[in-house]
């Protein structure tokens, strides 16, 4: 309103043309360039008024005028940059949440591996030794029973409790691993 008003008073009142730079300036920040068109007419009623001082007066009007221009796009590219960082920001942020989310799954599917490897352990070893040594038992008595000699019965009798042991120690193991897998698969 006041860059109107004072490009209208200079219309009426050439002595008005001094402030003309500073609301050309205001003028080109506000894009309101139709107000250029009683600007121009206010200075060619000051020029004639004024001769001495039109041209220094038509100086600081370019001046002003690309001053303005030049500060109007140093705005317009500090706007973008503000735009950039703020995106970037965004992108950092929703770039840590997903790293966070596959580092998570990852743990989880070294946790089901190792828990799908300690289980096949635990089965290999039920099947495999677990069934050496039942043949071992086996094997042990029937030759307390065919030997029948009472040399080799304490040396059996021994061999026996020792592949019992070795037999409940197996069972003992793939039992509580079992039970301790089964409880970190349900937590």
């Amino acid at each position: 309103f006041l860059t109107s008003l004072v490009c209208l008073l200079t219309l009426c009142f050439p002595a008005f043309g001094f402030y003309l730079p500073v609301f050309i300036y205001d003028i080109i920040q506000a894009k309101d360039y139709f107000l250029l068109i009683p600007a121009g007419i206010g200075l060619i009623r000051f020029c004639p008024a004024f001769l001495p001082s039109a041209f220094v007066l038509f100086l600081l009007i370019m001046l002003s005028a690309i001053l303005s221009y030049a500060f109007g796009r140093i705005s317009d590219y500090k706007e973008k940059l503000h735009h950039i960082l703020d995106t970037s920001k965004e992108h950092a942020i929703m770039m840590h949440e997903r790293n966070q989310a596959l580092i998570e799954k990852q743990n989880a599917d070294i946790h089901a591996a190792t828990l799908s490897e300690r289980n096949r352990i635990a089965r290999e070893i039920h099947d495999n030794v677990g069934h050496m040594l039942t043949r071992s038992l086996l094997q042990v008595g029937a030759l307390k029973v065919i030997a029948g000699d009472d040399a080799l019965d304490e040396p059996l009798t021994e061999l026996q409790n020792t592949l019992n042991t070795a037999m409940t120690n197996v069972r003992t193991s793939v039992r509580s691993e079992e039970r301790r897998v089964g409880k970190e698969c349900r937590s």
